[in-house]
């Protein structure tokens, strides 16, 4: 089963850390091994990485290059919303 979750601050910031990611495996009885993260940032990327689950960099966010997501070594980078699906 899949559960996709945004997690977000009280004042709409979005939250990327680690124990946040933890706190919503748990919230859903997830395993970490069988969790993907996804991101647009090196934050996310470590975020994901520091909780154990699978890191998947995007590309589209416009903020960080395709090199500098890969600087924090995902899982996978991927280009396009139909590679993305590819990889869950």
């Amino acid at each position: 089963m899949r559960y996709p979750i945004v997690l977000f601050d009280l004042d709409g910031t979005l939250i990327d850390s680690a124990a946040i990611i933890l706190a919503a495996l748990e919230r859903v009885g997830a395993d970490a091994g069988e969790t993907a993260y996804v991101g647009d940032s090196p934050f996310d990327v470590r975020a994901a990485k520091a909780a154990g689950v699978t890191a998947i960099a995007v590309t589209w966010g416009g903020f960080h290059s395709r090199e500098r997501l890969a600087q924090e070594e995902p899982d996978a980078i991927v280009d396009t919303q139909e590679e993305l699906l590819g990889r869950l």
